[in-house]
């Protein structure tokens, strides 16, 4: 049984060292400039490139002034979607897609952590699409200077939240192919918290029939599932909520793993583009407690007792955003 607490720091692991590469849900927001339009149609296509493109490449990730180097491989067959990234530098890890499916390979740890692939909202697909709800929320800016990544030429864009329970990000866009290939994360005082920038990259490449493959050897290794994964998502009446959550956040995933006292419920909360995941599950004698906010880059948690149970939450928003909805956790009457 893998506890929620350790959901949490499985997830703010995984979120961490993952590329901020999948596809963001885009928005509408009536008036708008020109300006705002274009950089609207710039995310529109930067959606779909992100899964539907075949490439090869190296990303630096910088985060506090620590810096990891990693080498990404993408492919999208037949609408399933391959991916291996592999650390060149500092703790030896690998994570692999195959469709809805990730393995996370700790070698530290002698860990493989197997879970389902985490754009947990249903609506927020490769092919991103604009909504006037989540337009109150973000704005769309075209970035006045232009930079050079990885040899190719970009344009760049910023989202900038409306409010302090969101993030913001400036993104870096191959004119060409509409591939990210840098974006900038920025707290609510528009403070730089972490980067993620190409140095490399091949488009199309020829991929080995065993590109997709682990590199690092797992003999031995522990290997660790939910309780009640099967392979798919398990929708399910919920015995908890939140009964308040920030404007703009709503429920897209409700998900229940195992039974009786080993069950965890996991739900999804999102705005569309930030989705914030929370774990409730009976604590049992001896078992690990997480109380209070804890921070690695853009992801913060939060956890805390209500009665017998542990409540975890854990997102890529502000600390305040984490807190709140904890918070507000309750037991359904």
């Amino acid at each position: 049984m893998t506890s929620a607490v350790e959901h949490a720091r499985i997830l703010t692991g995984r979120m961490a060292g993952a590329l901020m590469l999948s596809a963001f849900a885009s928005v509408a927001f009536t008036p708008v400039s020109q300006a705002e339009e274009s950089a609207r149609t710039w995310f529109e296509q930067m959606g779909r490139a992100v899964e539907q493109l075949n490439y090869r490449g190296t990303f630096v990730h910088t985060l506090h002034n620590q810096m990891e180097t990693m080498e990404v491989l993408h492919k999208s067959q037949d609408g399933r979607v391959y991916e291996r990234m592999t650390s060149l530098t500092g703790a030896a890890r690998e994570f692999l897609r195959q469709g809805e499916e990730i393995q996370c390979i700790l070698k530290a740890r002698k860990e493989v952590v197997v879970d389902l692939w985490q754009d947990q909202n249903p609506l927020m697909t490769s092919l991103p699409r604009y909504t006037e709800e989540l337009g109150k929320y973000y704005q769309f800016e075209i970035l006045p200077e232009a930079k050079r990544v990885a040899g190719r030429e970009t344009i760049g864009v910023a989202i900038v939240p409306r409010d302090n329970y969101r993030y913001g990000y400036r993104l870096w866009i191959d004119r060409e192919t509409f591939m990210p290939l840098l974006s900038d994360s920025v707290d609510t005082d528009g403070k730089l918290i972490e980067t993620l920038q190409f140095t490399s990259i091949e488009y199309n490449p020829v991929f080995s029939a065993t590109a997709f493959e682990p590199t690092l050897n797992t003999q031995d290794f522990n290997w660790i599932k939910p309780a009640g994964y099967s392979g798919k998502q398990r929708l399910s009446n919920s015995t908890w909520h939140a009964t308040k959550v920030p404007n703009g956040f709503s429920l897209s995933v409700s998900r229940v793993e195992g039974d009786g006292e080993t069950r965890v419920e996991h739900h999804v909360y999102s705005d569309g583009l930030a989705t914030v995941s929370v774990f409730t599950e009976h604590r049992t004698p001896g078992q690990a407690v997480m109380r209070g906010a804890t921070q690695l880059g853009v992801t913060n948690a939060f956890g805390r007792l209500e009665g017998d149970f542990q409540i975890t939450v854990v997102g890529e928003v502000p600390p305040d955003t984490v807190k709140f909805i904890g918070n507000s956790f309750r037991p359904r009457k």
